[in-house]
């Protein structure tokens, strides 16, 4: 009977701990829902999916999303609708050497590098485009460098045609300030691959 007790008495004690700590995750998530909401209001931006931040900014359509992952610490900022030259269509791909998106693209379309003629550059992305004019045009040597200024803070870069991604280590919670930082940084690389 007393052994009964007890084990009755520990599952007791073992549920109100996991309802607990339910609980209190629950009330964190609505805190950073809040806060995020916050953040997106002074950014002009509108929140989506309880985390990511969505809409214009400074004439740019723009989407930053912290990784879903829980053992991540990524924020992605991605610039939707990016036309780099309108009605030019390159073909354009650049990923990072390293990105297995590199090899799986150049294994999918059969196509080879475009050099740049950056060696630096061209050691660090994979470049595919229809034509190297155009392609030199607008990935100028102020776009390149800004490339590799963000692979060297151990942010990834992807472009296309449409798009522009750029992947940051950094912690989920979206401070105004951080992501108004990052945004800048993403939109002065948007603006030399557009005016280079």
């Amino acid at each position: 009977m007393g052994d009964t007790l007890l084990a009755v008495l520990g599952v007791g004690v073992a549920m109100a701990v996991v309802v607990g700590y339910a609980i209190q995750n629950r009330r964190a998530m609505e805190a950073r829902l809040r806060q995020n909401e916050i953040e997106a209001r002074k950014l002009g931006l509108e929140l989506v999916r309880d985390c990511a931040l969505q809409g214009q900014f400074e004439g740019f359509e723009v989407m930053v999303s912290p990784s879903t992952k829980t053992n991540s610490d990524k924020v992605t900022m991605t610039l939707v609708r990016f036309e780099l030259v309108p009605g030019l269509g390159l073909g354009l791909h650049v990923v990072p050497r390293t990105f297995i998106g590199g090899d799986l693209f150049r294994w999918a379309t059969d196509s080879k590098d475009l050099p740049t003629g950056d060696k630096d550059f061209d050691k660090a992305f994979v470049v595919h485009a229809k034509e190297r004019g155009a392609l030199l045009e607008v990935l100028g040597s102020r776009a390149r460098q800004l490339m590799l200024d963000f692979k060297a803070r151990q942010a990834e870069v992807k472009l296309t045609d449409e798009r522009l991604e750029v992947i940051f280590e950094g912690n989920p919670p979206l401070s105004e300030m951080r992501v108004r930082k990052l945004l800048k940084d993403v939109l002065a690389l948007a603006l030399a691959l557009t005016r280079d």
